[in-house]
């Protein structure tokens, strides 16, 4: 599991780790963090979301990596359905917190 966070200060170890996971077969799994991480930082989310197998966001941080992709946000649904269609094809689990509402699931 990788912090989005971790991605400020470290981030040529979370590429190390990246291919370490891959190379031993590993899920990686990781969380945006914070709307400002998604755009301030968002060339290294992607990266890593490229090869995630499980993603966790809440609904502003999936708005937001909408937005970064040059779309524009819809229903929490239609966003999970927009990042899984902006990354490439795996058997990616997309988690979405809605506060007090449902959590979306999207794979």
């Amino acid at each position: 599991f990788v912090e989005g966070y971790f991605l400020i200060e470290c981030w040529e170890i979370v590429q190390f780790l990246m291919g370490k996971f891959k190379e031993a077969k590993k899920k990686i799994a990781f969380t945006l963090s914070a709307t400002f991480m998604v755009e301030f930082h968002f060339d290294k989310i992607k990266q890593l979301a490229d090869n995630a197998d499980l993603i966790f966001c809440n609904e502003d941080e999936a708005a937001s990596f909408v937005k970064m992709l040059k779309k524009e946000p819809a229903s929490d649904e239609e966003n999970a359905k927009t990042i899984h269609a902006g990354l490439p094809a795996s058997d990616r689990l997309l988690i979405v917190t809605c506060g007090k509402n449902p959590v979306i699931t999207s794979t």
